[in-house]
């Protein structure tokens, strides 16, 4: 391997024989930094990485020095239950002050029209997705820590027309089904972060619902390709479902 033609923090395999070490390249510092392996089953009520690509996601979400995180790949992949199961637990060692969640209010299939209710009622629909990520990490009594999040504003799952106009200090915000979200969008969400603040995006470019994007249009794409090689800048593409046999 020539280092130079690395990017700033690319995921490596290490091959000694039948054993293997994964590491992460510091571009500036020249080296490479060892991450664990991925284990198979949570440990002490924990979700942890299952795989290799959940491992390398989870090692770039983890890194305070990397700012900007985009998370490519299929259903069932671990894109959003990592890049929230990382948010919860920087947040609980104090690196950031709350969780931000963003989503796009695109349907799948036709419309239902105008919900009723206020505006958290008519966006609850968009919420389950997160909740249930929230449900696995938190495991039991999970409804009472979600219910104490929400009312200290540690947690806030919003849509993303929201987010225009704001600056968000010390937060992490993750950006939910960025695939359906234009390239001027993506630009302008990511001018919203402060200082202290760390921004992820989640998405599948095959799953597409915006009428006018397509997987080389949309906004998630254009992002890779341009941030690709910034030193605080990391991406992976998963490939590798955990969440069913039939997924």
């Amino acid at each position: 391997v020539i280092e130079d033609d690395l990017f700033a923090n690319q995921c490596c395999i290490f091959a000694f024989g039948e054993k293997t070490v994964l590491g992460v390249y510091d571009k500036e510092k020249g080296i490479f930094s060892l991450i664990d392996k991925p284990k198979k089953h949570s440990t002490a009520g924990k979700v942890v990485p299952k795989n290799l690509e959940q491992a390398f996601a989870y090692a770039l979400l983890m890194n305070e020095n990397i700012r900007v995180v985009s998370l490519s790949g299929k259903a069932g992949t671990g894109k959003t239950l990592m890049a929230i199961a990382a948010a919860y637990r920087q947040m609980e060692k104090g690196i950031f002050e709350r969780i931000l969640v963003y989503r796009p209010t695109m349907e799948l299939g036709p419309s239902f029209g105008t919900l009723p209710g206020d505006v958290d009622e008519k966006f609850m629909p968009w919420k389950y997705p997160i909740q249930d990520n929230l449900k696995v990490i938190l495991g039991k009594d999970a409804g009472k820590r979600m219910k104490e999040l929400f009312e200290k504003e540690k947690l806030t799952i919003e849509p993303i027309s929201f987010i225009q106009g704001r600056t968000l200090h010390n937060s992490i915000i993750i950006i939910d089904e960025a695939q359906n979200l234009e390239p001027k969008e993506i630009k302008a969400i990511l001018t919203r972060p402060g200082e202290g603040s760390k921004i992820v995006l989640c998405g599948d470019p095959a799953q597409i619902v915006h009428p006018y994007l397509d997987e080389q249009t949309n906004g998630l794409t254009h992002l890779i390709g341009r941030f690709k090689g910034q030193d605080i800048f990391g991406h992976v593409t998963l490939t590798k479902s955990e969440r069913s046999r039939l997924t």
